[in-house]
């Protein structure tokens, strides 16, 4: 492959990034909704951990350092989105904010 076909394939691949993330929001969205109708908190650590040792398993062994931060980012502006959306409910929601990222 030439320079101009990687940059083709890559320009393929950051579409389809694009539309999974736009994809993973919404669903961050729906989570955040299930959260505020059961009080629940945004933050959920242990899911967080389980998230990031699966990630690691679904790349070879090169790739790991970096899907972890992928992951990482990801999450955080999942629970950013769902910040937003339990202070548009408000304090009648029941939830209390316990998360500082």
């Amino acid at each position: 492959m030439d320079l101009k076909e990687c940059r083709e394939r890559i320009d393929v691949i950051d579409a389809q990034l694009a539309a999974l993330f736009t994809e993973r929001m919404e669903v961050a969205e729906a989570v955040a909704r299930y959260k505020i109708d059961h009080g629940m908190q945004v933050l959920d650590t242990a899911r967080e951990a389980q998230k990031l040792d699966k990630a690691e398993t679904m790349v070879p062994a090169k790739e790991r350092e970096g899907i972890r931060e992928v992951f990482t980012l990801l999450m955080a502006l999942s629970r950013r989105r769902q910040h937003e959306l339990l202070q548009q409910a408000g304090p009648e929601s029941g939830t209390e904010e316990r998360d500082t990222q």
